[in-house]
């Protein structure tokens, strides 16, 4: 399984077992860092968050505060940019085609066949972060209807945002009324299992399986040969009737009561194909229930904390590696991978991310291909000097 670059450890957790390896003395001083740091992060993710909602404010589908002055065909490039740039720096993996195409192609959990018209999508995008194993209770013809655990394959979190296409006008009255292609819905869910990546989407369309079809055809033919028996004796003696005399009251009860035979046949086997979509939407809707963590705006603020953490940590964790002494990249890739390799925790560190962030802030610097850092002391300083400025008025308002 493809190691992920998600710190699996929060900022509480990473913070205190750095902080345990310490001396006394520095433990203190180090946390006040982390403190200064965390916060400084926090500041600048503030003003992407700000950005982000007023670019998505024309696609949103449900404003808290209802738009003045709506702009006609609003270009969404902008707000795209600024979602993948937020769910990248919070160690998301976008995923594409390929990864969709399995999940169409392959078995479901839920035994249904399920199509996405990907044509009916002017753009979507899913990221994933995390991929673990989890137990799933599954019940079918193949265990002969017995509950059986089965181990699968589910990204830990998943991030849908789809537009349609214009003109989109979706299959149902209830579809319509929640779907255009004026808006841009955005889906945050987690546990999702990797060959159920359509059930994510809201425009599926429903095939039946083997067994359904089975389910519904076998009670239709039984019904059919027990009905032959009453209609091919009617339909013998109209033939005859129509070839030697004209039909009778008797007659005619008889074949409207054969017609009335496979009219019920038919209406039956429509219920049972409409019970077999009910069932699957049933446990369709159940499963999304328990799965789905946030949407459109609210989405935004998941990530921008997720986002937030990812950057302080792999900050905190190249800061702490190279308090020792200067590393290369690789020395200090290897340092922190081999650290959480010791704890039996696989870990793919973003090592440029890290150090990326120390030399935008000013604490580290590197000379001839080694990378250090400034004392913890000045390091404090240092920030403390910046988050001061923050808030120093630009112009002179004396």
């Amino acid at each position: 399984m493809e190691m992920e670059h998600f710190v699996p450890l929060t900022k509480a957790e990473l913070v205190n077992e750095l902080e345990s390896e310490l001396p006394t003395e520095i433990q203190p001083r180090f946390r006040q860092f982390a403190n200064l740091l965390s916060s400084t992060i926090h500041n600048d993710f503030h003003k992407n968050l700000e950005d982000l909602k007023e670019s998505y404010r024309p696609f949103d589908p449900d404003p808290d505060v209802p738009i003045r002055n709506p702009v006609k065909d609003p270009d969404d490039t902008q707000f795209m940019k600024r979602l993948d740039y937020l769910l990248k720096k919070a160690n998301f993996k976008k995923l594409g085609e390929k990864e969709l195409n399995h999940a169409l192609t392959t078995h479901s959990l839920y035994s249904r066949s399920v199509d996405v018209n990907l044509s009916e999508l002017d753009e979507w995008a899913l990221y994933h972060r995390g991929l673990s194993r989890r137990i799933h209770k599954i019940k079918s013809w193949k265990t002969l209807f017995r509950q059986r655990r089965l181990e699968v394959e589910s990204y830990d979190r998943l991030v849908l945002a789809i537009r349609f296409t214009p003109g989109f006008i979706a299959s149902s009255e209830e579809r319509r009324n929640a779907l255009d292609s004026d808006h841009i819905y955005i889906k945050y869910f987690r546990n999702v299992p990797l060959n159920d990546l359509e059930m994510v989407f809201p425009n599926t369309s429903y095939h039946m399986s083997i067994w359904d079809k089975i389910k519904v055809a076998v009670p239709t033919l039984g019904a059919a040969v027990l009905a032959a028996g009453r209609v091919l004796p009617v339909i013998l003696a109209v033939a005859g009737g129509v070839a030697g005399a004209s039909m009778g009251g008797l007659e005619m009860a008889a074949v409207g009561g054969a017609l009335g035979a496979l009219i019920g046949i038919a209406f039956r086997a429509y219920i049972n194909y409409k019970n077999a979509r009910i069932t699957y939407m049933q446990a369709l809707t159940e499963g999304l229930y328990f799965k789905i963590l946030d949407s459109n705006a609210g989405v935004f603020h998941r990530l921008l904390d997720a986002a937030e953490e990812e950057e302080v940590k792999e900050a905190l964790l190249a800061q702490h590696f190279l308090r020792a002494a200067p590393l290369s990249e690789s020395e200090l890739d290897g340092a922190v991978e081999g650290w959480f390799k010791k704890k039996k925790i696989p870990f793919d560190f973003e090592v440029d991310d890290g150090l990326a962030k120390l030399y935008r802030l000013g604490l580290a610097r590197e000379d001839k291909g080694k990378w250090s850092v400034i004392d913890l002391k000045d390091a404090i300083i240092h920030l403390d000097e910046k988050w001061d400025a923050l808030f120093n008025p630009t112009t002179d308002l004396k």
